[in-house]
This record gives C-alpha cells, structure tokens and sequence, in this order.
C-alpha cells in the first residue's frame, strides 16, 4: 500500500472522526454509548471481561510483545495478573518490547513461520509490512464476544479505525491515536518575561525566535532549562513521526502520487532547516523510550510535543504539573492550515500461533482494551471507542483542531528503511554538522538503496 498521506481519503476520514467524538465530548461532557456486545459479555470488575463459551479448556501460553511505556506496563502488568485469574489455563509471558526493538525481529521470525510473538502492539505506519503479506490474524468474533467482524468495528467511532479496515475485515485493534499540540509550562514560560496569551509561538520561526530567552545554565556552562527540543533518545519514531508532520506543514509529503519515498525535496529540506534553527542542547536529556516525556515531567524542556496522551504522561511522571500547563497549536511551517501529522499503535496476533494460541490472543487484547476510560486514566492513551468519557480532559479543543488540522502517517511495506533513513539525515545535520540539502540527499540514496 502506498498511498500519499496527502491524499489518503481513508486516513484523513479517520483523523476528522476521532476529532468529532472528541469533540462532541467536549460540549457534551461524556460519550456514553455502549459497544453491542452479545450475551457472552458479562462485568467483572472495572472491565467487562468477554468470557466466550467455546474459550479453550487446555493449558494455553501465549507471549505478548508490549510496548514500553512506563504507564503501560504497569497497567498491563495488573491486567495480566487479572486475566490469568479469569483463566488459570492460560499463561501469559508479557514482555516490554519497543515498536522500533520488536520490528526486525518479527521482521525475521513472521515470515520464518515462528508462532512468538503471538500478540505484538505495532506502530502504524509498519502495519502494512505484517498485514499485507498475510502475518497477521484477523479479529476472531467469537473471541471478543462479536458476532462478526462488523459488529467490532461497530465499537468503535464511525471511521475512527479506517486504516485498520481491509474489505470489511479488521487485523488490529487500537491502542491509542493521536496527533500532536504544544505543552507549554506555565511558570517557567513566564519567569522568563514572555506572556502566555502572546508569545506562545505560533511557527517555527517563532520557537526559535525565543529559545534563548528560554535557556538556562548553571555555573560550569551546563544546560539546566531548555525552551524546546525534539527527542534524540526515545527512539527512530520519534525522528520520522516529527519530521514527517513538519513536511506536511511545508505542503509537501514524503511520498509522491505515485507512492515513491521523496526525501529531497524543497518541502523536506524546509523541514530539516525549521528543526535545525531549534536545536538547544540535545546531549542534555533524561528521555528514554519507557519515558519520551521525562524532559517535560522533570520542567527541563519548558516546551513539548505531544497529544492528550503526552500530557497525562508528564503529569503521572510529575502530578505537580497538574494545573500548571497551557496546550497551544503546534507551531505550523508555510503552510498554516496542517498541523503536523497522526498516528497510532494497535495490537495484533501473529498468524502462525495454533487455533487456541490465536483466539486466546484475542480474548487477551479484547480484555486489555476493553475499559476505555480505565485505559485513558492509567496510561493517557486513547482509544477511539464511543464508550470512552472524555471529560475534564485539559486542552480538549486544541487537541481536537490538531487533529482536525492533521494528515496520517504513511502505510508503507518499506516504513521502517524509511524511518531509518530520516533518522540518520537528522543526526547527520544536527550532530555532524552535515550541509541539511546533502544530508537530504544522501538519505534518498540510503532509501532508495535498501528499499529496492
């Protein structure tokens, strides 16, 4: 698959759909709808466990490859133990797996036919290289107390789960969808001077225009406040998500009409400059994959990147930032109207485990997921089911307009090249010293190299 994120129907439908249920949240409070369920679906607890008469008697083991944030992993971790109880026969082997860690492993044991991981959460844009090849096991209906796979779908918002979709038939389940907005922290943004209703930047110009004002070092010269900077140290995504959604401000795209990865662009190189002329100090940094926010949970970085989920991420790492931080637009490039960028993570079961092993998996998942507002409270993730409460949620209207403002990220079977070959041309300017138009160029080459 390799439409142009600018003109994928499917993924702006479901960007715009995610921002109606928000949006309808915000004026009325709550989405109260209820998933139709069939009578196999009974509560227990705070999750409405989906216990299937035909759930298998035998002992059962299945490995999941969950992703590494500490919010949900520490979840998970209780949801397991919750769901083994259910169960006594099933054993779950839970194992903090990165999306950017986990991707060339499945890369070499999905084709190989090996049966771990059964269940994986996988980054949007690398969905395409397991479902198209036929890696990835349908949703089972049965499994997730359905009667069929429209009756799943149906759980959630109108187009919400678009890209998830193949002729009617749904592979993943989603974890979590977002785009991004600005957090601003309002205490050190005004200890520097600058006013919270006119200085907030609007453009990347702007940011810049005020990083210095922002910066603080201590004694021996060392960084100790930063205004803004993006993340070097949680992982490749962190790279491409970004930049992608920065060439999307520029008007541009990575991906052509034709579906070809274009890097050496004048859209892109824009891009690659409005991230250089915000470049702080990168080498000061607490950020990490299980944490990507802790910069702005420890008040380090004054300014960060993120969606509703990035916000309740700080405050859990920080409950003293409750109160004390504004959600603006992110900064937009040429073209004013885009925001950047959406994406997702979903889960899915690997098609090589055994009947049992795979309709386990997605009892598990179904379990998991099934408390959407237990999952938002606990992690910051959102789930675009209509059963989810989004009330009280602060900065609820910007989140909305980013989305609304957004373009999906690429399906690409070669995402992960792709990624990699942005990441290496970031690097290459911003700690190399590397001319931006000749790193550009040479990230085509490595693309194109490894792609083809």
């Amino acid at each position: 698959m390799h439409d142009s994120p600018r003109r994928s129907v499917a993924g702006r439908r479901s960007v715009r759909a995610l921002a109606g249920v928000l949006g309808f949240a915000l004026v009325a409070a709550a989405c109260t709808a209820t998933p139709a369920t069939s009578p196999a679906t009974a509560p227990s607890g705070d999750t409405a466990a989906c216990n299937p008469p035909n759930f298998p008697s035998g002992e059962i083991s299945i490995t999941a490859w969950t992703g590494t944030d500490t919010t949900a992993q520490e979840l998970g971790r209780e949801l397991v133990s919750e769901y083994q109880a259910l169960h006594p026969n099933v054993k779950i082997d839970n194992i903090p797996t990165g999306t950017t860690e986990g991707l060339p492993k499945m890369l070499v044991a999905l084709p190989a036919g090996e049966p771990d991981p059964t269940v994986a959460v996988m980054y949007e844009p690398y969905i395409e290289i397991f479902r198209g090849p036929g890696y990835l096991e349908p949703v089972i209906p049965e499994a997730v107390c359905a009667a069929d796979q429209q009756e799943v779908i149906d759980r959630y918002v109108a187009g919400s789960i678009d890209p998830l979709i193949v002729d009617g038939t749904i592979s993943l389940l989603p974890v979590q969808r977002n785009a991004y907005s600005l957090l601003v922290n309002n205490d050190k943004f005004t200890e520097a001077g600058l006013s919270l209703e006119t200085d907030i930047p609007t453009t990347w110009d702007e940011m810049a225009a005020i990083q210095d004002q922002l910066k603080k070092t201590d004694a021996n010269g060392r960084t100790t406040q930063k205004g803004y900077e993006f993340r070097y140290t949680s992982g490749d995504q962190w790279f491409s998500s970004q930049f992608i959604g920065m060439v999307y401000q520029e008007g541009g795209s990575v991906v052509d009409d034709q579906g070809n990865v274009v890097l050496n662009t004048p859209e892109a190189l824009a891009a690659l400059e409005n991230w250089t002329n915000n470049v702080v100090d990168p080498s000061v940094t607490n950020n990490a994959p299980p944490s990507p926010y802790q910069d702005f949970a420890d008040e380090l970085d004054v300014m960060a990147f993120g969606g509703p989920n990035a916000l309740k991420f700080a405050e859990i790492l920080n409950p003293d930032l409750k109160g004390r931080v504004t959600v603006a637009p992110l900064p937009r490039g040429s073209a004013s109207d885009v925001s950047g960028m959406a994406y997702g993570f979903h889960y899915g079961v690997n098609k090589n485990a055994t009947a049992d092993e795979k309709f386990v998996a997605w009892n598990f998942i179904d379990f998991v997921l099934a408390d959407a507002n237990r999952w938002w409270d606990r992690t910051g993730q959102l789930q675009p089911k209509k059963d989810l409460n989004m009330e009280g949620i602060a900065g609820l209207d910007v989140f909305v307009s980013d989305l609304e403002a957004s373009q999906p990220l690429p399906l690409l079977d070669t995402y992960g090249v792709l990624q990699v070959a942005i990441k290496n041309a970031i690097q290459r300017v911003v700690f190399e010293d590397v001319d931006p138009e000749a790193s550009l160029e040479q990230a085509q080459e490595e693309y194109d190299s490894q792609a083809n």
